[in-house]
């Protein structure tokens, strides 16, 4: 096997070669006459050439080395091109160039389409793209009939501008980090898929394939048959893979356009369809189908906390506020830093005294009209780097560089990354909170306990099997619960509930949770909601099986590395 180049340069570069394993099934795929020809568009440390040699040769291409075509911005990565074409490989010319893929079009090559794309395109943001790159994303941008903020990452437009390339009736095969089925931005783009190949699919991979390669990144494959020809969208929805051989029956399924016999019903879920057996997702959608499953966007308007641009500056603890002589109760609002150090349902007085009391910083820095004459607060601002003011794109934004606060209190505050479940606490406090947690609003005017009975409802094992099944998943473990998440986020709502009854389990639930009794406090409110919405023998089958549903999805959410 070739070395690959150092992790840095692979780092700086996006690129993470492909295993040999999975480039020959996708190739296999891809690749389905003598005569096709196909073109890799970062084509890296080769394996796909290796692949796309291998599989022509299978199918009695003569000189398969003719027919594959490819580019790439690192020089070494054609150092490797003797290796797989050896003697036979002939004139380069232009089958491979040195030159950015964004940069190519239907004249850059010999061949002007291609029956295939087979692309493994680097993980790079847009922050990180040169400004040519962006000029030359601009550019394809225009020639689709995309709505796209333009702040894609660089395989967002590499996959639009293979489409440029790719003749009619073609087909492409990417691999993509799961981004692509999991960031809003990516929505447009598989729906303009959707619409313009016969068939899509895309495959969530089981492990992080990249591992060795210095990267945990979570890996999807997508691929796409019929360019142009009338659309039958099937299988536009994740399938999750649980290894290469079962991806590869899968694909020879796709290919033969035979219907594809999965193993598992696919449910109304996100990343794991598939994970779960017939009876679980009948289970699931059971419940997500009931009168009582409601959105919690139906109650709850969510927002992103404040983005203060520089936190170390603008949060507080009593000696920082005691060494500048600033007035905590004039300069300062109250701060709920953190939920991780809040473990409960609501936030208090006597929580944010605590935090206080242990030197945390819970102060936030505030600004008001006036403030300015104030010689303590003008002179802890001007403390503040002015070439750094100019710069920071935050501060930019304001029409006061120093001024966070949006004038909004917030009712909630909402857990936006957890290793285990959503979760929902009372600012009793009328808090304010930095953008590591969100913040909720009440859409009407709910009594108290009602508020208590939301919070509850977020505990539920039915509501967390629900967050496993549609949050994103950050790095190796953690649930990145957005905005929109909470938006669609299932909970139950029971029709008739004693105000008392709430008050009681909420004050249970909240020690248990204070003591770090997770579990126990979820099946607490399990068995709460889920009594006052199901007879008892429906109450006994949820409670059970939502709880084992619960934890085989987070063991394979944890263990996907």
């Amino acid at each position: 096997m070739l070395a690959h180049p150092d992790t840095l340069t692979k780092r700086l570069l996006g690129a993470y070669y492909t295993p040999a394993e999975l480039s020959d099934i996708l190739a296999k795929f891809a690749l389905r006459s003598p005569e096709d020809t196909v073109l890799e568009p970062s084509f890296g440390g080769g394996a796909f050439l290796r692949s796309a040699v291998d599989r022509l040769s299978e199918l009695g291409a003569p000189r398969p080395e003719k027919q594959i075509f490819g580019c790439d911005i690192d020089t070494h990565a054609f150092d490797h091109l003797p290796s797989y074409f050896g003697r036979r490989m002939g004139k380069v010319g232009r089958r491979f160039i040195l030159r950015d893929f964004l940069d190519v079009d239907s004249q850059s090559f010999m061949e002007k389409k291609f029956d295939c794309i087979l692309a493994n395109p680097p993980f790079i943001g847009y922050a990180k793209l040169t400004n040519a790159q962006r000029d030359h994303a601009k550019n394809i941008l225009n020639q689709f009939n995309i709505k796209n903020n333009r702040y894609a990452s660089l395989w967002y437009y590499f996959i639009l501008n293979s489409l440029l390339v790719l003749k009619e009736g073609g087909r492409i095969v990417f691999v993509l980090p799961h981004a692509f089925i999991d960031n809003d931005y990516a929505l447009s783009l598989r729906t303009y898929l959707t619409r313009n190949f016969n068939t899509v699919a895309t495959f969530s991979l089981p492990n992080r394939i990249f591992n060795d390669q210095g990267t945990k990144e979570r890996v999807v494959v997508l691929v796409a048959q019929g360019w142009q020809e009338t659309s039958t969208n099937n299988f536009s929805n994740a399938i999750h893979v649980n290894n290469f051989d079962e991806l590869d029956e899968y694909l020879t399924s796709l290919k033969d356009q035979r219907v594809i016999k999965r193993r598992h019903l696919k449910c109304a879920v996100g990343r794991v369809s598939g994970a779960l057996t017939s009876t679980e997702a009948s289970l699931v959608n059971e419940v997500v189908n009931s009168a009582y499953a409601k959105r919690f966007g139906e109650f709850v308007d969510v927002k992103i906390g404040l983005v203060t641009g520089d936190a170390k500056y603008f949060t507080f603890n009593k000696e920082k506020i005691s060494q500048y002589g600033l007035s905590p109760k004039r300069h300062f609002l109250p701060l709920m830093r953190s939920l991780k150090e809040n473990l409960g349902v609501d936030f208090t007085s006597n929580d944010f005294k605590a935090h206080v009391a242990s030197g945390r910083e819970y102060y936030l820095l505030k600004y008001e009209d006036g403030m300015l004459s104030d010689e303590r607060y003008l002179d802890y601002l001007n403390t503040y780097d002015l070439s750094k003011i100019d710069s920071n794109q935050t501060f930019m934004k304001r029409e006061n560089w120093c001024e966070v606060d949006d004038g909004l209190v917030s009712d909630l505050f909402l857990a936006y990354m957890s290793i285990s479940y959503p979760r929902a606490v009372i600012n009793d406090v009328q808090a304010s909170c930095i953008n590591s947690t969100h913040r909720g609003f009440f859409k009407s005017n709910f009594p108290n306990y009602f508020k208590k009975l939301i919070c509850l409802s977020l505990l539920t094992g039915f509501t967390r099997v629900f967050a496993e099944m549609e949050a994103k998943v950050y790095g190796n473990k953690m649930l990145k619960m957005e905005p929109g998440f909470y938006t669609k986020l299932k909970i139950l709502i029971p029709d008739n509930v004693v105000a008392r009854e709430v008050n009681s389990c909420f004050s249970q639930v909240n020690q248990m949770l204070r003591k770090g009794e997770s579990d126990e406090a979820s099946k607490l409110a399990s068995q709460f909601i889920y009594s006052r919405c199901f007879s008892s023998s429906e109450e006994k089958i949820y409670e059970e099986n939502f709880e084992k549903i619960r934890l085989k999805l987070q063991e394979r959410r944890k263990s996907s590395s």
